[in-house]
């Protein structure tokens, strides 16, 4: 009887520790999304101010224009839209980081894991991974579960595959 419980509270631990970094990957794309709304909502609404003395306004009908001391010009609303990427856990076992050693060359390069994706990952306007890994050097050692501890040159592969923001807020992290 024992045992069950012990397991049971493992595994909701396990749960508890997975769904953590879940929320706070959603509260981040949520935040971003806030963002940009507030932006494409304040960026041509109402009334501002531009540097030069022109005033943006928004009349009753909805119709943009630029107000100046020489003309008035109608501004042409487009619809904004914007594709996100979002990929799950980015770790790095063992047999991961010694697959992308060079031994000739003495480095690590794991760009060869993002090829099949790097099309979707550079071609989305924000791509978000979450990142199960630190980068604390090769002094202290790389290593795998459960302390991990990546090459940093996976920092400089992900760039380089079209990552923009990485979540470190995880368990592994």
């Amino acid at each position: 009887m024992r045992k069950q419980r012990s397991r049971r509270m493992k595994k909701n631990e396990n749960l508890s520790n997975a769904v953590i970094p879940l929320i706070l990957l959603t509260l981040l794309v949520l935040i971003i999304i806030g963002i940009i709304s507030n932006t494409i909502k304040n960026n041509g609404f109402t009334k501002y101010e531009t540097s030069n003395n022109n005033i943006l306004i928004e009349n009753e009908s909805n119709e943009n224009y630029i107000n100046n001391t020489e003309n008035t010009t109608k501004i042409v609303k487009d619809n904004i839209t914007f594709t996100m990427a979002i990929t799950g856990d980015i770790m790095c076992h063992n047999t991961v980081y010694m697959d992308a050693y060079n031994s000739s060359k003495k480095t690590y390069d794991f760009s060869y894991i993002f090829e099949d994706l790097k099309y979707h990952l550079q071609n989305a306007d924000i791509t978000v991974g979450n990142l199960e890994t630190t980068f604390a050097g090769a002094k202290i050692g790389y290593s795998s579960y459960p302390t991990f501890n990546t090459p940093e040159i996976l920092a400089k592969n992900l760039k380089q595959a079209g990552f923009n923001i990485v979540s470190t807020a995880n368990n592994h992290c």
